[in-house]
């Protein structure tokens, strides 16, 4: 069973117990990575493991072609998302650049109260590894951007932006795949609010599975966020493996089909 290298100083303490007890349980070696948010490791263990952390050590690990890390900015963007699946959520989109996202809000909001419409508004980065968070923006809010969007995020003029319409989502589901297969699912929402239920000995697992058969999914080991909207379920989106959180998912099992798996 490969270790699995984990930034826990990244992660809040709740979150970071829950993941240490998964793995203890799995039987599965701990190795922490000792670097501090925002900074870039200089030198890793020798031998395979899982990298887990933060989105700034996966994109290092990426880049310096570490093994266990399960990304591809090509692969992991909305783009290539819609462009493969079918039944993607806010597939009406449209895409520009921080450095036109200003002059493009303001336009928006002129025309939203022109129209006399609350149109609420989603925003989130083309890529998956995110420089800032996806959200969703009142008519009023989007006429300043840097303030209700990016926040205390530093986001460079050329990031990439989906936008499109806002539309309601009565519940979200989160299912980490792993070898192209259902391992664990939770609830993370219902109607707006935080709710969190496992999903692996429910009829919504077998839901799941057959909704995903054969579907195209960015990486063989990936997380896909699913949404339920006016009766039906939607690929919400999808998250690089090694930086996703864990709801009520059973984490044992996760790391132990990631950490036994045969890595080519």
């Amino acid at each position: 069973m490969r270790p699995w290298y984990v930034q826990s100083n990244f992660m809040h303490h709740g979150q970071a117990a829950k993941l240490a007890k998964g793995l203890v349980d799995a039987g599965i070696q701990i190795i922490d990575a000792p670097v501090m948010p925002g900074e870039t490791l200089q030198e890793w263990p020798v031998g395979e493991y899982i990298v887990y952390g933060s989105t700034r050590l996966v994109e290092d690990a990426f880049d310096q072609g570490r093994p266990g890390t399960f990304y591809s900015p090509r692969q992991f963007n909305v783009k290539t998302w819609i462009q493969n699946r079918q039944d993607m959520f806010n597939s009406d989109v449209v895409f520009m650049s921080t450095g036109n996202l200003r002059e493009y809000c303001q336009e928006l909001h002129r025309n939203i109260l022109e129209e006399g419409q609350d149109r609420h508004m989603f925003f989130r980065p083309v890529h998956d590894l995110k420089p800032f968070n996806a959200k969703v923006l009142s008519p009023e809010d989007i006429a300043d951007v840097d303030k209700y969007l990016f926040g205390n995020y530093q986001v460079e003029d050329d990031v990439e932006i989906a936008i499109s319409e806002a539309h309601q989502i009565d519940a979200e589901v989160r299912l980490f795949i792993v070898g192209g297969e259902y391992v664990s699912g939770s609830y993370y929402r219902r109607y707006g609010e935080p709710f969190l239920e496992n999903c692996d000995d429910t009829s919504l697992r077998e839901e799941m599975i057959w909704l995903n058969k054969g579907q195209w999914l960015p990486h063989q080991n990936c997380v896909l966020d699913m949404a339920w909207s006016g009766g039906s379920w939607y690929a919400l989106e999808f998250n690089c493996i090694n930086a996703s959180g864990f709801y009520d998912h059973d984490v044992a099992k996760v790391a132990k089909a990631l950490s036994s798996q045969e890595w080519v």
